[in-house]
């Protein structure tokens, strides 16, 4: 079921499955890509602005659940990074912190961890910037259809 979600950890994947055992679930993945906005939004018919609407809502919130995966994720291979320096930060005999800190940050396993780490941070950045332009989208969409659905007080459509 949950193929589809991005999950670097078994924390985001737990909490996945622990949503399942509790009947919730992650939304699905849109059946196709994110729609183009069109330049000028008010030229759409009321239905090609409902179904663009729906459409955009609908990636959103896939996209939403995508992103909080990826935060978890992130979080988890900090926390994993901190503690293998720290264990390796305990192990050096080095006599200065700075020569210490030197051979940690050289420390083969520390540089998988940390290239492990620098991967899920440009993963969660990117699908945080697909996020933020999905969510300007959707308000904009929002507004055009606020404001066809406002009245004047004699019931004409604003202009």
């Amino acid at each position: 079921m949950t193929s589809y979600y991005s999950f670097s950890s078994e924390e985001s994947a737990h909490a996945s499955r622990r949503l399942r055992g509790q009947g919730l679930s992650l939304p699905t993945p849109p059946v196709s890509e994110a729609p183009d906005m069109p330049a000028d939004i008010t030229e759409l018919s009321d239905e090609e602005l409902m179904e663009l609407y729906s459409k955009l809502v609908t990636i959103q919130n896939f996209v939403t659940a995508q992103l909080a995966a990826a935060e978890v994720d992130e979080r988890m291979c900090e926390k994993k990074a901190a503690r293998l320096q720290a264990a390796k930060m305990g192990n050096t005999s080095d006599k200065t912190v700075s020569a210490a800190k030197a051979r940690v940050a050289s420390d083969p396993e520390v540089v998988v961890v940390l290239t492990e780490l620098d991967s899920i941070y440009a993963y969660r950045k990117l699908v945080e910037a697909v996020h933020q332009n999905l969510d300007r989208n959707v308000t904009l969409a929002s507004r055009e259809l606020t404001r066809r659905t406002s009245s004047t007080p004699n019931g004409k459509r604003w202009p």
